[in-house]
């Protein structure tokens, strides 16, 4: 999450206005689907918008899945920032320059008119993350990340920064989920300390929409909202 809050300040600094997307999380599946039993299926592509609260740039993710085994999936895409219309093709061939030595020499690239990201996620049949790689280097999670895990759970995240170690809470009511994740050991400064979400999850167990809340060290508090735009809450 935090590589993606920063995707997002670079963009807001490169694009455009654009429309706003809608507002509330919509809830979806309840704890009383049977996660472990979840086969998702492969070929499905996945829409998106993420916005941060306060700000008109709306960025787009797109992912399709990826069967590895009964119980190992990946899904893999793009995240895309807007530039303005009728930039310099120069100028935009030298931000995707800037934007890949920032990232960890990624792979952006121009399409249109955005920054492309590429993304990708290895996770298991309940989409909880065990590699993450978000334009730079890659995450693991050990043994994989808290996503839609009813209760108290602990997590290690490791990157070429270091390792960090997670414990996470998490509920859920009216197919709506609350976590609340606190980093408890291999904190870094300027680091987030503390993130809360509220989110929900379609019958495969993927995720549908979410606002997710990052505190800082300093206080500020940095709000990310993410809604699905295709396919549907349903299989």
């Amino acid at each position: 999450m935090t590589r993606l809050a920063g995707l997002l300040v670079a963009a807001l600094l490169l694009a455009g206005c654009v429309t706003e997307p809608g507002g509330a999380v919509r809830p979806g599946a309840t704890q009383a689907l049977d996660q472990d039993a979840l086969r998702p299926p492969a070929g499905v592509r996945y829409d998106y918008t993420l916005q941060r609260r306060g700000e008109p740039v709306v960025l787009s993710l797109s992912y399709v899945s990826r069967r590895l085994s009964a119980t190992r999936y990946r899904y893999e895409g793009v995240m895309a920032a807007p530039l303005p219309t009728g930039l310099d093709p120069g100028l935009r061939a030298a931000m995707a320059e800037f934007m890949a030595d920032v990232f960890d020499g990624a792979a952006v690239r121009v399409s249109g008119d955005a920054l492309v990201f590429p993304m990708r996620i290895d996770a298991d049949q309940r989409f909880r993350a065990t590699r993450t790689t978000i334009s730079g280097s890659p995450a693991t999670h050990t043994p994989h990340d808290c996503f839609a895990q009813i209760g108290s759970c602990r997590s290690t995240i490791r990157d070429e920064s270091g390792t960090v170690s997670t414990v996470t809470k998490t509920t859920e009511a009216g197919g709506l989920w609350r976590s609340v994740t606190r980093v408890v050991a291999g904190g870094q400064p300027g680091e987030p300390t503390r993130t809360t979400a509220i989110y929900s999850i379609d019958e495969n167990g993927v995720i549908f929409d979410g606002e997710f809340r990052t505190t800082l060290p300093d206080g500020t508090v940095d709000v990310m909202r993410m809604r699905r735009i295709s396919p549907g809450v349903g299989p």
